[in-house]
């Protein structure tokens, strides 16, 4: 598993590289990764991609509630439904 910093960088460039792709527009999507000790990163609802920065990003239990907010107060993305079906999924791939 990446340490935080890591884990929000590359949390970063992904959404940065779908944006530069045109695989999203605005703030549409989001993009999370698996944090050590049971948490999440992921991209905050309502911010622009080209706007964001590491910090902006949210870290939320792999229940979906927020652990600590992005800049500012940032909420974690909202689309709760995937949010979710991202946490069975990370859930699933722990290791034994």
């Amino acid at each position: 598993m990446r340490a935080e910093n890591e884990a929000r960088a590359a949390v970063l460039a992904a959404a940065k590289g779908m944006l530069e792709r045109g695989l999203t527009s605005g703030t549409s999507g989001n993009v999370s990764a698996r944090l050590a000790g049971g948490t999440i990163v992921i991209t905050p609802s309502g911010l622009p991609y080209q706007d964001m920065v590491p910090g902006d990003l949210v870290v939320i239990t792999m229940a979906g509630e927020p652990v600590s907010p992005g800049g500012g107060g940032l909420a974690p993305s909202s689309s709760g439904p995937i949010r979710h079906r991202e946490s069975a999924t990370y859930r699933s791939m722990q290791p034994s």
